[in-house]
């Protein structure tokens, strides 16, 4: 029984240890993220303190014909724009479109539809990282990997420690 257990527990720690060698070069690329989404960030002045949320929202509304905000992003400093996803209201076919306001004055600037080269490559990174770019099923994996991973981790330091005591 031992011994059966030894062989399962080291196959299933190869099969893991293959996913975990994945997530763990992925996350150690991840340090770069925040430094590479903040050198494409838009850079606003800032000016006093910055507008109220409902003022800004009824402003990127009248701008953009009547679309509601769907979603807002908050900058990493005072410096930076925030991002709005803006949607038409009764309207499911119509694609969101994704603005960046300055805080300060209201003002909106439509993003681009791709993003630049180096934060594109970064967020592939990511969804690796999180769901080895299988969606759903990946982050599944991934979770899977990580429980059974733990679990290889407490029963491996019990065999061990059997076999120093014992």
């Amino acid at each position: 029984m031992r011994r059966t257990f030894l062989v399962v527990h080291r196959w299933l720690a190869l099969v893991v240890a293959a996913f975990l060698f994945v997530v763990a070069l992925s996350g150690s690329l991840l340090v770069f993220e925040g430094p590479v989404a903040r050198a494409y960030a838009t850079r606003v002045v800032p000016r006093g303190s910055p507008l109220p949320l409902d003022t800004l929202a009824a402003r990127a509304s009248v701008a953009t014909g009547g679309s509601s905000v769907g979603l807002v992003v908050f900058g990493d400093g005072p410096e930076f724009a925030m991002g709005l996803m803006l949607v038409r209201p009764g309207d499911s076919n119509a694609q969101p479109r994704f603005f960046s306001a300055d805080p300060y004055t209201g003002s909106l600037v439509e993003r681009q539809q791709a993003d630049p080269a180096p934060v594109a490559l970064i967020r592939t990174v990511h969804r690796i990282h999180t769901a080895l770019l299988a969606g759903k099923v990946g982050n599944a994996i991934v979770t899977l990997v990580t429980v059974i991973a733990v679990l290889l981790g407490l029963t491996g330091v019990i065999v061990w420690w059997r076999d120093k005591l014992w």
